[in-house]
């Protein structure tokens, strides 16, 4: 009972330090003993909760606004114009990728935007500009980006927001974006909801134009204003191998194949069981190479060798292992 006593005088001491900048924290008498513990058996998970939360708050350093992501592994920085987003823990914390918001219009007339003001309170982060405002909320879901339009941009037809991407090659893949990175990671665009002043959920979706360019375009005729536009940006899987062939089960098994083609890079074998090549059930193995930013994507055609047994129902694949 007296260390469960003395890690809850800890945590109240460290809620203390997690007051608001300026404000002059509570003190804490040692000798009095927590109110949960005669009635508030809640008040430790809250005080966890809290501490949790203020790791995805904004905050300057020396190079700037910035906010940390544990959950997805990234630092984002904002200025006036956008945000630069960095891998959090990889040495050097290399940037991964670039936005900013470019500007919005109809039929291809774009409106350029202009530098906002960089607002911060916790965890959100505003980029203020007249009639738009630019936002980001940080959490353990990712970084969600938002667009809250206050009045209705002028013209006919389908509204877009465009926006740059630099370092890193934007592609639309299921209704999403992917950016993949020059360090090799990749990262997503997506879960994209519009929402007017009314409650209704107007219909939109993201265009890729060109690697460097990306737009959010929405049906606005009837909405009623202020719109808000709300994708989310996250992690996602650095490399993904889709089977060309329905129930073929690939990736039942994977291995690293070591470096089968002597480029320096690690290579990995993927299992297919069920993988059909002439003949039903016969299973398939696959090489995919490495390389200096990873393993591509790709499917059983893109791979750079294919193991099949030529007999039914063999299942070869349903377990693979590299052979040294």
């Amino acid at each position: 009972m007296d260390r469960y006593r003395a890690s809850v005088r800890l945590l109240l001491f460290l809620a203390t330090l997690l007051v608001a900048p300026g404000s002059t924290p509570a003190s804490v008498d040692p000798a009095v003993e927590p109110s949960f513990i005669a009635g508030e058996p809640d008040w430790l998970s809250r005080a966890q909760k809290g501490i949790a939360e203020r790791e995805y708050e904004a905050s300057p350093n020396g190079e700037g606004l910035q906010a940390p992501n544990r959950r997805h592994n990234l630092r984002t920085y904002f200025d006036a114009s956008g945000i630069r987003v960095r891998d959090r823990t990889a040495p050097g914390s290399p940037e991964l990728l670039g936005l900013s918001f470019v500007g919005v219009g109809r039929g291809g007339l774009l409106v350029p935007a202009p530098p906002g003001d960089l607002v911060a309170e916790g965890a959100r982060i505003e980029i203020r500009r007249p009639e738009l405002i630019e936002w980001y909320v940080n959490s353990p879901r990712g970084l969600e980006q938002g667009f809250t339009l206050l009045e209705r941009p002028k013209g006919e037809g389908a509204l877009a927001l465009e926006l740059e991407v630099d370092g890193a090659r934007a592609s639309l893949r299921g209704g999403r974006v992917i950016f993949a990175t020059v360090a090799g990671r990749h990262l997503a665009y997506g879960k994209l909801a519009v929402i007017d002043a009314a409650g209704r959920e107007l219909r939109a979706q993201f265009e890729v134009p060109n690697t460097g360019r990306l737009r959010i375009v929405l049906e606005d005729e009837s909405a009623a204003y202020p719109v808000v536009v709300d994708p989310l940006l996250t992690e996602t899987d650095d490399t993904i191998l889709e089977s060309s062939q329905s129930n073929s089960f690939l990736g039942i098994s994977v291995s690293g194949a070591g470096d089968v083609n002597g480029d320096g890079y690690a290579d990995v074998i993927v299992g297919a069981d069920h993988y059909d090549a002439g003949q039903i059930d016969e299973g398939a193995a696959f090489v995919f190479l490495g390389s200096a930013s990873g393993i591509a994507d790709g499917s059983p055609v893109t791979a750079a060798a294919q193991l099949e047994s030529d007999q039914p129902g063999a299942n070869l694949g349903v377990s693979v292992s590299g052979a040294g």
